[in-house]
């Protein structure tokens, strides 16, 4: 529509058909390849779909399925770059799941890369720490039936965002009653604004979770200089390295500003000079 007019579309279409029928009269084998070419096409979209809509139920996801579509590269937003910084906050989260903590507290403003190093920590996640299953909560409201989606044996659960989700209460609760007695231990990563701290420490006061049970991660900070620079450099490429200043001027301590407008310049989606 955005090239053709309707009538302009009716012709192509018309002459592609005229072309495919020519063809299949001097060539009849042509026919069921085609057939066949389309109903494997169609067996994939079908299997994607069921695949898609078994996820988009769950309330309790792998790191994969959680970070899928941050991983593909047609997506402006995606996290395919290499990871750049935050070693000190991953090293407190590594060292979280082997103390005695049951809930890690990780603040950071927004778009400044928090679910960027939940997925840093879940893609290390088995060769850290193989004695433990990790999962992500979806986005789908979670209920004491979700615990039914658990792994059995030692659990952790990351919730990014978690100042927005109302049923966190629901979470805690849980968790609380799994790990008494102590079988299966379950452990909880909440990934939350700063302004949502305050929420966050009540809801876990209000679920029984004694203070000295409780990690409190650095809060995440903006990319140092040469980290801004060396992501920058990485995204943009040796073709557009003349923008990078101005764009680290322009971002300020945004870092998913850095990412995306480094992505538009590369992808030639926008004249730089805005």
């Amino acid at each position: 529509m955005d090239y053709f007019s309707k009538k302009e579309a009716e012709e192509i279409l018309k002459d592609l058909f005229q072309i495919l029928d020519n063809n299949i009269r001097k060539n009849p084998d042509l026919k069921n390849n085609l057939m066949l070419s389309i109903l494997e096409d169609t067996n994939k979209i079908v299997k994607e779909h069921i695949k898609e809509s078994q996820i988009n139920l769950k309330s309790l996801l792998t790191v994969d399925d959680f970070f899928s579509r941050y991983l593909e590269s047609s997506n402006l937003l995606n996290h395919r770059c290499r990871f750049v910084g935050r070693n000190e906050i991953l090293l407190q989260l590594n060292n979280f799941i082997e103390s005695d903590k049951k809930i890690a507290l990780l603040p950071g403003r927004g778009g400044i890369g928090k679910s960027r190093i939940l997925l840093e920590f879940g893609k290390n996640f088995e060769s850290k720490h193989n004695e433990w299953e990790l999962r992500y909560t979806s986005e789908n409201p979670l209920t004491r039936d979700s615990i039914r989606e658990l792994p059995e044996g030692k659990c952790v659960i990351v919730v990014d965002d978690a100042h927005r989700r109302e049923d966190i209460v629901t979470l805690l609760e849980t968790v609380q009653q799994a790990n008494i007695p102590v079988k299966f231990p379950i452990k909880v990563i909440l990934a939350f604004r700063p302004h949502g701290l305050n929420y966050i420490k009540n809801s876990c006061n209000r679920c029984g979770f004694d203070t000295r049970k409780i990690e409190e991660i650095l809060e995440v900070q903006e990319l140092k200089r040469t980290e801004k620079e060396e992501l920058g450099k990485r995204i943009l490429g040796q073709k557009y390295h003349q923008y990078l200043e101005p764009l680290i001027q322009v971002a300020k301590d945004s870092t998913i500003v850095l990412v995306i407008g480094a992505r538009l310049i590369a992808e030639d989606k926008v004249q730089p000079a805005l």
